[in-house]
Order: structure tokens, then C-alpha cells, then sequence
């Protein structure tokens, strides 16, 4: 998804991995003594494990992280006053906001932290929202190693007439009485060739509009107002900054909730068409996507995706439980019983 996004959830999974076997309280368990000896095996077999047992190793691995995290993400914010990056290629795309729903932390101080987080959601909203949700990568360049020079890339993943069959769209041929023949595009980290490829039958203002940020940037509020009532509730204050920041916060969750709810489709015992041809059955369907596609008579309508996953509605689902408990913390905060 994004450099960023990966150094911070390598520095989670390697946080926990030090955790369970480095530390004394889990060190005389079996289940921990059995990944040792396996590491162990590993190590005589393969030198590629070589460095999993040295904890010094470890942690130098999660600084690596932290730094690449500092260096694109807390000192552009804080410091520089820029935008943040998710790599110095392709600075800013949803995986950002995925950073910011993370569990990693920006910064011990919960306020800054909070302002880190509130920062790329907003950055993402500006720069990759529309109507039916975010893109899932902005307008960036990229060398082409073949000509040697710079090429303009976009999102033309899912993009406008992406399903195009016989210089038909799979709409177009049903609306025609005939049967839809979809190409499918397999999702993946494309070359720069693939990608000029791909670019040929799109446009760069059609680019696929996605969920998954929407209901991210849920998850990231929710998760910021709850770590600034839990910081509040330790030091027995809530202070002006906090309780502002909070307001602030409960106004941008009301907006992600009512944004993903509206693109939420499916009715009772009607089927929608989606942009393949295909019927998208069941009610009350969070889409993974929505993609330009032009009917017959030019016009172009926004449909549901060629395939429609479950992630944005687990992300809306655990955004919803987070924003439910954050209220909750805050009223058991000002009403202690």
C-alpha cells in the first residue's frame, strides 16, 4: 500500500515480536520456547533467520522504521509545515490515511499525536476525496527506465469504460440484450510500461473513487478521540486545547459516518448492476469502489465497482464501535459516577 504504511506496521509486528520473545514473562512458556528452537532450526538451515533471536538486531530494524516514519511523516507535519509522504515517489495516496488508523504512534504526546493523525485525514480528504469516496492514489511521476525520462502516472485502476468488451461497456451490452464478457484487471504494483498500458483507455478525472479511505478516516478520529479522553482521564484534566480538538473531531466523524453511509447500496430484493455487468445481490452493500463507466449515450455514471470486497465494511463496522466507545469514554469522564 505504501512505504510509510508498511514501516509502521513492520515496527507493530516486530513491537510484539520483542514483547513475546525477549521478554521475562513470556520467556519459560512452551509456546514461546517452541518458536525459539524453530528459529533456532531455522537459523542452522537458513542464514536468513539469523538476526530473528538477536534483540539488538531487532530493534535496530524497528529505529530504521521510526525514522522513515519521522523522516516522512511527524517532521513534515510538525516541523516543516508540508504535506506528509508515503514515499518519495508517490507522495500521497490512501495509504495514508490507513497510517493514521493505525496503532502506531506519531508521538507520546497524545496532542500531538492527535494533531498527526487529524493532519493526514484532512490532507487525504482535500487532495483524494470526491463524491464517492477517495482515490486510492493521486496524479504522481514515475522514470521509465525504458526512455529514461519522467511519465505522468494516475489511478487508472477501475477507471472510466476499464471493462470496455468490444468497444462496449458490460452496461452497454446488457442494456443491448447481450450477454456482458468483462475484462477483469487483477489488482497489483504495476511497472511504469503497465501502467502507460493501462492510462490509454482512461482519464485521469474519472480515476476509480474508493471507501476504504472514507472509512478509515472514521477509524482514525475515533481512535484519537478516544486516546485523548483516556490521556485526560490519567491526568484527572480535560484542557481547552483537548476539549476543542475533541469538537473538532466529533464534527468529522458525524461526516465520515454520513459519507460512508450514502455509499452504501443495495435494496431490498433489488439487484444492482455494477460496472462489470454483473449484479451486485444482497441489501445494503458497502462498496469497495466506485468507476466511471459511459452509457450509450456518452454520459458518464458513477457505478458500483467490478468487484465489491469486505473491506470498507469492516473498517466501517470497527469505525463505528470506536466512535461509539470514544463517546462513551467521554461521558464517563464528565459524569464519573
Amino acid at each position: 500500500m505504501g512505504r510509510s504504511l508498511d514501516s509502521a506496521y513492520t515496527y507493530l509486528a516486530l513491537d510484539k515480536f520483542c514483547k513475546l520473545v525477549f521478554s521475562e514473562n513470556y520467556s519459560k512458556t512452551k509456546a514461546i520456547t517452541d518458536l525459539k528452537n524453530t528459529l533456532n532450526a531455522s537459523v542452522n538451515s537458513d542464514n536468513a533467520y539469523a538476526d530473528c533471536l538477536n534483540e539488538s538486531q531487532v530493534r535496530m530494524l524497528m529505529q530504521a522504521c521510526n525514522s522513515k516514519i519521522y523522516e516522512w511523516i511527524v517532521k513534515p507535519i510538525l516541523y516543516d509545515r508540508t504535506q506528509p509522504i508515503h514515499s518519495p515517489e508517490n507522495k500521497i495516496d490512501t495509504s495514508l490515511v490507513l497510517l493514521a488508523a493505525s496503532n502506531y504512534r506519531f508521538s507520546e504526546d497524545v496532542m500531538l499525536d492527535t494533531e498527526i493523525r487529524k493532519n493526514i485525514v484532512d490532507l487525504c480528504d482535500n487532495l483524494l476525496a470526491d463524491d464517492y469516496g477517495m482515490r486510492r492514489y493521486n496524479k504522481f511521476t514515475r522514470e521509465d527506465i525504458v526512455s529514461g525520462t519522467y511519465v505522468k502516472i494516475f489511478d487508472s485502476y477501475l477507471n472510466i469504460n476499464s471493462q470496455i468488451v468490444h468497444e462496449l461497456t458490460p452496461i452497454a451490452q446488457i442494456m443491448l440484450g447481450q450477454k456482458a464478457d468483462p475484462i477483469q484487471l487483477v489488482p497489483k504494483h504495476a511497472s511504469t510500461t503497465e501502467f502507460l498500458k493501462r492510462q490509454k483507455i482512461a482519464k485521469a478525472d474519472f480515476s476509480a473513487q474508493w471507501s476504504i479511505g472514507t472509512t478509515a478516516s472514521l477509524q482514525a478520529l475515533a481512535k484519537s478521540k478516544i486516546n485523548l479522553i483516556n490521556h485526560s482521564k490519567i491526568i484527572k484534566y480535560l484542557s481547552p486545547q483537548a476539549e476543542s480538538l475533541i469538537k473538532e473531531i466529533d464534527i468529522k466523524i458525524a461526516h465520515y459516518i454520513n459519507k460512508t453511509l450514502s455509499l452504501i447500496a443495495g435494496f431490498k430484493d433489488q439487484d444492482i448492476i455494477r460496472a462489470d455487468g454483473s449484479k451486485l445481490t444482497g441489501s445494503y452493500s458497502i462498496l469497495e469502489a466506485y468507476q466511471a463507466i459511459t452509457d450509450l449515450t456518452g454520459k458518464t455514471k458513477w457505478l458500483p465497482g467490478a468487484h465489491t470486497l469486505s473491506w470498507s465494511a469492516a473498517q466501517f463496522y470497527s469505525g463505528l464501535k470506536l466512535a461509539l466507545k470514544a463517546e462513551h469514554e467521554l461521558r464517563s469522564f464528565n459524569n464519573p459516577s
